[in-house]
């Protein structure tokens, strides 16, 4: 009897491990996938690295007054160093319809076959909103941005002031805030996967609206500038794209999913 029961626990103990590693394999064949969508994105991205450089230096030239124009750099690998960081970042962009789909791949094996027809509008307006948010702070955040913070330092006419800008810190700068308002435009896409698969609602949303609310202008002040009008310019944006995803969970959520138990499912 004992012999049998030995038996058996290793029997469950070697399919249990079977699983893990075949979730491990699975894993890395997705990483490996997406890391080579992401290398062949970069690849491209790299010929047209001064081109991209210099349109995302657009807003800080224009914010600069006219005979201040222009940036630095502090030894001679800098301007290489940063072409490949802007091929990287363009890169991701490029790749991201590929890794969001090597993620939603990854996942798909544990949801129902509903939930998997979801995979087109996962990955297109995942990549549209991603997407959509850098270009949103290259056109509109950066410019305004850098005005008001360019105004501030050239205001005086009591003394000369110069800039001296390098490269790398202009883009550290400029790619931290397009990749914050990439991320953070992702959240009604998030919101309409939860609650297709039943996981949230709209009631859920509206429920917690004050903390999101006090969370936006807490994000905001963490990846912005230390200015006011930046840090607004980041937490109104996520404010509307929470209530932009109310109405989606409305709309698109699976209104025949139980509530989580012990939560009731119902209006303050």
């Amino acid at each position: 009897m004992f012999d049998r029961l030995r038996a058996e626990n290793e029997t469950l103990n070697d399919e249990a491990r079977m699983g893990f590693l075949e979730h491990l394999n699975e894993l890395r064949t997705r990483l490996i996938r997406a890391a080579v969508a992401l290398v062949v994105g970069v690849l491209i991205c790299f010929f047209f690295a001064e081109t991209l450089y210099a349109w995302l230096l657009m807003p800080l030239m224009d914010a600069l007054p006219e005979n201040k124009k222009s940036v630095y750099f502090l030894n001679p690998v800098e301007p290489f160093l940063v072409y490949l960081k802007v091929s990287f970042l363009a890169g991701l962009f490029v790749a991201s319809p590929a890794v969001l789909y090597q993620i939603w791949k990854f996942v798909a094996p544990g949801l129902y076959p509903r939930e998997k027809k979801a995979v087109l509008p996962f990955v297109l307006f995942g990549s549209l909103f991603f997407v959509g948010g850098a270009l949103f702070c290259r056109y509109v955040v950066l410019p305004t941005g850098l005005e008001a913070l360019m105004g501030v330092g050239f205001q005086t006419e009591l003394f000369d002031v110069q800039s001296q800008i390098t490269m790398d810190e202009y883009f550290g700068v400029a790619t931290k805030l397009m990749l914050a308002f990439g991320v953070v435009f992702e959240l009604p896409v998030v919101v309409l996967f939860l609650s297709w698969v039943g996981m949230i609602n709209h009631k859920t949303l509206l429920r917690h609206w004050r903390g999101f609310v006090v969370g936006a202008f807490v994000v905001g002040a963490i990846l912005t500038p230390p200015d006011v009008m930046t840090q607004l310019m980041l937490a109104g944006p996520i404010m509307l794209l929470y209530l932009l995803s109310i109405g989606i969970a409305y709309l698109f959520g699976n209104r025949n999913a139980a509530p989580p138990e012990g939560v009731e499912d119902e209006d303050d």
